[in-house]
């Protein structure tokens, strides 16, 4: 299918203009980053951990949350970053505080994992709802023609011979 086609637009409704990226992940991943980032210097400064160890902490912690943040708009950064202050943390032999800090870096997991990359604007929500419609109802249709043993029907318009 060619990428001017007129029917492009059924099928990937993301590519239409209009769309933007989430704002709000302009400004939580950097947050979350020196969130987590000052908690693990914190949880090692306190934990006693020997300088050579908090040195190798700021260089690769430091750097995945200086990267996670200028890559704001991809989610593998900042799911590779939080994957590092997991693995920093394990080093950590302070059970309760160890917990409490695994289950931070799991909500904020979440909460990356669950942020949206791409939103409409409110000029072409309505034309999205409409395109979103038409493909539940194609789906629908398709299920209606099913033959009972699970198979569709042989179309007139698609591949295959008679």
């Amino acid at each position: 299918m060619a990428a001017g086609c007129g029917c492009c637009w059924k099928r990937k409704p993301d590519t239409i203009a209009g769309f933007g990226v989430y704002p709000a992940r302009k400004v939580w991943v950097p947050v979350l980053a020196a969130i987590h980032f000052g908690l693990l210097l914190y949880l090692y400064i306190a934990g006693v951990k020997m300088w050579d160890s908090l040195l190798l902490l700021i260089i690769f912690a430091g750097g995945g949350a200086v990267w996670a943040s200028v890559r704001w708009r991809r989610k593998g950064f900042t799911i590779a970053f939080l994957a590092v202050c997991f693995f920093a943390a394990a080093q950590l032999l302070s059970d309760p505080v160890i917990d409490d800090y695994f289950l931070c870096i799991l909500l904020s997991l979440l909460l990356v994992g669950f942020m949206p990359g791409r939103v409409a604007d409110r000029s072409i929500a309505p034309y999205r709802f409409a395109i979103k419609a038409w493909r539940r109802q194609e789906i629908s249709e398709e299920r209606e023609e099913a033959v009972p043993g699970g198979n569709l029907k042989k179309s007139s318009g698609g591949q295959g011979g008679k």
